[in-house]
This record gives structure tokens, sequence and C-alpha cells, in this order.
């Protein structure tokens, strides 16, 4: 009996199939593997959200402060050691600037969820800003909504609706810190008080203009883009609800979103370091009047506690 081998169209045949699978096969593949570290980022968000709840029922339902304190004076737009004294250099291992530092929100919140690694999404890209560590760093892509710090929960109109922790960071994963964004623009030294206000600044007296901070961290990843799968982030409700949200639907030089109450990014657009987000959408304390050169004084609309729509 003659045994007959493959010729060379049936081996090209078998080939081109094996590609064609592939083909249609490794795209699933991708998918799948990227809805898992969605999954992940979700649940890692929610349990976030569950600790700070717990935070606000020891702590007379007063939510985390996220503005840096020292010394008598304020220091907004700080990203501060987490746990509070693992850095070792900068001068932050000060024992007072340690215990300032216990009370800032990451640190807050980290006792309550015994996991440093639930602060982190899947797939972020991991950086350390030239720190040197004594112990083990936090991981931190979530951020605070720092327009929450020091407020009471029953100031927030929509539980619901209102955003208490995202993926502030994009795509970025800063070791060892801890951040709020955006964070609340408070700088008189006199005044004790830092929180948001509806009807005017966050500290009385200050001057017309923007009253939080909203930033990125392009400066600590240049491949830094401001959102993750299908476009968007993790968001965590002050009902400690965690959903997926697409942002940054605007992707343009010349033109802007002015939907401040239905995504924080007002404009995204590409240059040669990635993707940057260079406007927000403002509105004034005691209207949601969403233009961005809006007066007197301005906070970024879609973080309002007050906020009520999705």
């Amino acid at each position: 009996m003659n045994k007959r081998g493959f010729t060379l169209i049936e081996l090209l045949v078998v080939i081109a199939i094996i590609a064609i699978l592939a083909a249609i096969l490794f795209p699933v593949f991708a998918q799948a593997k990227a809805a898992a570290k969605k999954t992940a980022g979700l649940s890692n968000a929610k349990q976030i959200g569950t600790s700070t709840a717990i935070y606000l029922n020891d702590n007379d339902d007063t939510m985390p402060n996220s503005v840096y304190r020292y010394f008598g004076g304020w220091y907004p737009g700080l990203i501060t050691p987490c746990p509070a004294d693992v850095v070792a250099n900068g001068g932050w291992n000060d024992p007072g600037l340690i215990e300032s530092g216990k009370n800032i929100v990451g640190n807050s919140i980290l006792i309550y969820t015994k996991n440093q690694d639930i602060f982190d999404v899947p797939g972020a890209t991991r950086v350390n800003i030239g720190d040197v560590f004594n112990g083990t760093p936090t991981p931190s892509n979530l951020t605070f909504n720092g327009d929450m710090s020091q407020l009471n929960s029953s100031a927030v109109d929509s539980p619901s609706v209102a955003v208490l922790w995202w993926g502030g960071q994009g795509t970025t994963t800063v070791m060892g810190r801890t951040a709020a964004n955006p964070q609340l623009n408070c700088q008189d030294p006199t005044q004790d008080s830092c929180r948001w206000n509806n009807g005017g600044p966050p500290q009385s007296g200050l001057p017309d203009g923007l009253n939080d901070f909203f930033f990125g961290y392009n400066n600590f990843d240049p491949s830094y883009v401001p959102y993750f799968y299908g476009h968007g982030v993790a968001f965590v409700h002050a009902d400690t609800s965690a959903k997926w949200r697409r942002v940054g639907n605007v992707e343009s030089t010349t033109s802007y979103s002015v939907s401040c109450e239905t995504d924080p990014f007002a404009q995204v657009f590409k240059d040669s370091t990635g993707y940057e987000f260079t406007y927000f959408t403002a509105s004034r304390g005691d209207v949601h009047d969403c233009s961005a050169d809006v007066a007197p004084w301005q906070y970024v609309g879609y973080f309002r506690p007050d906020k009520t729509i999705e």
C-alpha cells in the first residue's frame, strides 16, 4: 500500500486556515484579557468605596482630608507618601510630616483596606517619581475626589451620582504616593477650614478663579493616557457603587465639550508625548454653568458634591 503525504497545495491550505483562525481568535483573546483587567479594577474600586463607608461610620460621617497641612500652612497640589512613613528622602521622613500625612485620604482609608494593591488598576504603568522607599510603597492609581474633602456626607445630594473615587491618574500608577484629583485650592494659613462651598470659594476671601486643581500625570510617565480600556476609567460613587465610565469624549485641538456633568475632560489631544488633557469644564460655586471662563469662583463641574446628573 502506497502512503501518500501532503501535497504542497494541501499544506498551504492548512497554513491559511490556521492563519485565518488566529486572526479571528487573537482579538477575542485580547478583548477577554482587557475585560478581565477591567473587572479586577472595578472590584478594587468597590472595595475602596466600602472602606470609605466604614471610615465615615467611624468619623461622624465626615469625609477624609485631602489637602496637606503642616506648620499651620496649607499645601494644595501635593501627592503625599503612602503609607505616610514610606518615603525616606526629600525630607518626608520628618516625624511631623509623617504624622500630618497619616491624616491624608489615602492613608486614612489604607487603615480600613488592609490591602495596598486595591488602590491600583491592573494594566497601569507603575512609576517611581524618584523616591527612596522605607518599606512597601502603595501603588496608587485611583484618586479621591478632593472636592469631598472634610465634607459631611449629608452635603452630598445624590450619593449614587456624586463621585467619591475615580481613576484620576489614567494609565499611570504612582508608587508610594496618594493623591486627590481634583484638589481644593486652599492657601490661606490663617483659616482652619478648607471645604467645598456651594456659594463661594473653599476659603473666604480667596480671589476669583479656579478653586480646585485638576491635573494629569504625564510629567511622571511620558506614555500617560487619561483613560483605559473602552476609553474609560473606574468611578466610585458616594453610595460605594462602582462603574466603568467613558471619559475624554472630545479629542480635538480646536473644540471642547461643555458637558461638565457628564465628562470630566473638556478636551484631550495627542501631542509628541501622547495624550494629554488640556482643558476641563468648570462651573461656578452656586451655578451649574459649564463654560470654562465663568466667574467669580470655579470648580471642576463633574466633581461637584451636589452633582445630580450622570
